[in-house]
């Protein structure tokens, strides 16, 4: 079983960013894991999820600048996002 390769071209787009409440991440292929990391590197938030949409609740998060961490069956994406 290899592992997933790290990807340089974003297979995801997160909207809207900067964010207030709700973040929704779509993907070109299905996606199998979402996790957000704080700046620290800690993650606030591991969700599994089987779709190629989903849509993230962040009242509780505190604000500020977050990455956005989506594995899919082949590959690893991360993008910035920002929470107000």
């Amino acid at each position: 079983m290899s592992s997933p390769e790290i990807i340089s071209e974003s297979l995801i787009s997160i909207f809207p960013n900067p964010s207030h409440n709700d973040v929704t991440i779509t993907s070109t292929v299905n996606m199998l894991q979402l996790e957000i990391v704080d700046l620290n590197g800690k993650i606030k938030l591991s969700t599994h999820v089987n779709s190629q949409n989903a849509k993230l609740n962040l009242d509780t998060f505190e604000s500020g600048v977050y990455f956005i961490r989506v594995e899919t069956e082949n590959s690893v994406s991360i993008e910035k996002f920002i929470k107000n």
